[in-house]
């Protein structure tokens, strides 16, 4: 019995839900734009967001170039003690020589000029490779402690202190649009289905005045809900996905590929949209409903 009823129910969902068009069109509609409004939101922060995070990853290395009267044996002591730091990822030992080698590289058709110096003019150094960007001023102050250190390249800390504040910024911007978003989407949903529900508020009467339930009265209604809250959520995904292609390609065609190349692929976020605004557009519709229902249960024989 159980089982039959709960197949009514969601035959009486989709049955209501096409027999009033209108009110299930803007329903529809409803959902759609507020979660191709949350989605481009989220898209925006999420490569917003990676393109800081590549951006900085340019700015997490230290180097320091060190003294000429430290002998081998002082240069590995050191190198061992930096390693030991906690904000150290990997250290890098560049000698002289390297150095040379590499400047004389960069110099291309001038290098020549190099070949006829006397002694090598450049220091020994490390590039040290911070766990996180946050730790170079903790790092800079360990390293400054140190001797035998001729200077420290730290990689416009000014501008890692505005990187920074601009991450934090961002996170507590994105979170706080995001959770309005899905406020707004919430209200906009169970008003439109309110409305559904209150031209229908005679067939609800009549039900409870046969002496039906209410969960039984309930249960189409959140079937409904559901129905066009995932309707509505594919609709905003395909149009999503659609446009996010579209958008990385026109870009690629208008020869601007390096903006591209900052983009996440679609198919590293894929499945977390699909999950993301598959539990929005069915907890919107069924919450919705809900809310909506329950005003006319609530209500009085007259």
């Amino acid at each position: 019995m159980k089982q039959s009823s709960g197949f009514r129910q969601i035959r009486e969902g989709f049955v209501s839900a096409w027999r009033h068009k209108a009110m299930s069109v803007a329903s529809v509609g409803a959902v759609s734009v507020a979660l191709l409004i949350l989605g481009v939101a989220l898209l925006i922060v999420l490569n917003v967001n990676a393109t800081v995070e590549k951006t900085r990853e340019n700015f997490d290395q230290i180097q320091i170039y060190l003294s000429d009267d430290l002998g081998y044996t002082d240069v590995v002591a050191m190198g061992r003690a930096i390693e030991d730091y906690p904000e150290v990822l990997s250290l890098q030992f560049i000698s002289k020589d390297d150095a040379l080698a590499e400047m004389q590289a960069n110099w291309g058709d001038q290098a020549e000029l190099l070949e006829n110096l006397d002694t090598n003019p450049l220091p020994n150094s490390y590039i040290i490779q911070l766990n996180s960007i946050y730790y170079a001023k903790s790092a800079l102050l360990r390293l400054s402690g140190l001797g035998g250190i001729e200077k420290i390249r730290n990689y416009n800390q000014d501008m890692i202190n505005r990187l920074i504040d601009m991450t934090e910024g961002l996170r507590t911007f994105s979170v706080g649009l995001i959770l309005a978003l899905i406020l707004v989407s919430v209200f906009i949903i169970s008003n439109t289905i309110k409305l559904a529900v209150e031209g229908r508020k005679d067939e609800i009467f009549i039900m409870k005045s046969v002496g039906a339930t209410n969960g039984f009265i309930r249960g189409p209604f959140v079937v409904e809900g559901i129905i066009l809250g995932i309707v509505g959520a594919g609709i905003a995904f395909g149009v999503l996905l659609l446009g996010y292609m579209n958008i990385a390609n026109l870009l690629e065609q208008a020869g601007i590929s390096f903006i591209a190349a900052y983009l996440i692929p679609i198919e590293g976020i894929l499945q977390d949209i699909i999950v993301l605004f598959g539990t929005l557009g069915i907890g919107i519709g069924a919450v919705g409903s809900l809310s909506a229902v329950k005003k006319q249960l609530s209500h009085k024989k007259a």
